[in-house]
């Protein structure tokens, strides 16, 4: 262990009796749900995603491994996952979007408001996340390992709440986020006591003078409230 004064307060945060229990908890967790509900790991190169994959590949190495792409992602968070997956030689699928993101935003005119949008049959929030988790289920299995927090939203905070972090999807999905009662601040104290590459897009945000919990990682267009 490194001395108190080489240690970043994130790694200290790590070290705390409180903090530590949790990330035990997380870990117990994801092993339990993935000796049960066989599947896949859905990363996004964010923060919490990141520390979901690591508490997994503890218990699997060989996890398969998921990343939509939405096609407007940021090129660090392309590079930052292609790192990761040699760090850790993941078992990594990339599924782009089909329609991407783009495309949609394109052809339903949000761009130019004189010609008239073309009906799509897909949305924005299906292209993105709906239909490359389905294809992913279909060939790794029913279950998903989620980096979901309950202190990120409401709708969040209302869905693991009650559920400790794991539910039955209405398509018989099953899903855990294994770090659903952490907070911001032991996120970033997992991936400082872990050494974990960090998303070089959070630098970026801290520049801009983004608070913790404003530090998300997402598409080039915000993909909030698809």
């Amino acid at each position: 262990m490194a001395s108190l004064d080489s240690m970043s307060k994130d790694t200290l945060a790590g070290y705390l009796g409180s903090t530590d229990k949790k990330f035990g908890e997380a870990k117990l967790k994801a092993r339990k749900h993935i000796e049960n509900h066989p599947g896949f790991v859905a990363f996004s190169g964010g923060k919490d995603s990141m520390v979901a994959l690591h508490l997994a590949l503890q218990t699997d190495p060989n996890i398969p491994v998921c990343f939509y792409d939405s096609g407007v992602e940021f090129p660090e968070n392309i590079a930052y996952i292609h790192h990761i997956a040699n760090v850790y030689n993941l078992n990594l699928e990339i599924i782009e979007a089909k329609p991407s993101v783009l495309d949609i935003l394109r052809k339903e005119a949000y761009f130019d408001h004189k010609r008239m949008p073309v009906e799509l049959k897909v949305s924005l929030i299906d292209a993105k996340i709906t239909i490359p988790s389905e294809k992913a289920h279909e060939k790794y299995g029913k279950g998903r390992i989620w980096g979901l927090r309950s202190e990120e939203s409401k709708g969040r905070s209302m869905l693991l709440n009650s559920r400790n972090g794991e539910f039955l999807s209405a398509k018989g999905e099953y899903v855990t986020a294994p770090i659903w009662n952490w907070s911001s601040s032991q996120v970033f104290a997992y991936l400082s006591k872990h050494n974990i590459p960090e998303n070089p897009l959070y630098e970026k945000m801290r520049a801009l003078r983004e608070k913790k919990k404003g530090l998300r990682v997402g598409s080039i267009i915000d993909g909030s409230n698809l």
